[in-house]
């Protein structure tokens, strides 16, 4: 309960400086238009370190479904079915997997053709990155 007034003001005080550094950068980049591309990668950098999602924030679903492997198994059998077919990537969030663990999540990753990347780090406790290879026939 003390965590979230300070998760709220937090995300209160970087939703505001982003408008007005929007605002600035709006009228900038209207006047030097090469500037934008490399605007949005320096906003998208500075808003990396704030979590949408706190580690410790559960739904209301989810703190019913604590010790419920089924329900996690389920949510994340559903994430990697909704997948695109030409999709090499893609990142799940830890509260997916939560009760079931790296293991289970690749337990159940495997047969849809998902494997742990290589290339990425693995940080269980935010979210694990997967890849699987894309057949040359869907390639363009």
């Amino acid at each position: 309960m003390l965590h979230f007034p300070f998760h709220v003001v937090l995300w209160a005080v970087v939703v505001a400086l982003l408008v007005a550094c929007a605002l600035v950068m709006e009228l900038v980049c209207g006047i030097l238009p090469f500037l934008e591309r490399p605007v949005e990668k320096a906003a998208v950098r500075a808003l990396d370190p704030f979590p949408a999602r706190p580690r410790w924030w559960m739904t209301w679903g989810e703190l019913r479904h604590e010790e419920d492997p089924a329900f996690h198994r389920g949510r994340v059998e559903k994430l990697l079915r909704k997948q695109r077919s030409d999709r090499r990537t893609t990142d799940v969030a830890a509260h997916l997997y939560r009760c079931l663990g790296v293991r289970g999540l690749l337990e159940i990753a495997g047969p849809h053709g998902w494997t742990l990347d290589a290339q990425a780090a693995v940080r269980p406790h935010e979210k694990v990155r997967l890849s699987r290879l894309v057949p040359a026939a869907t390639r363009s």
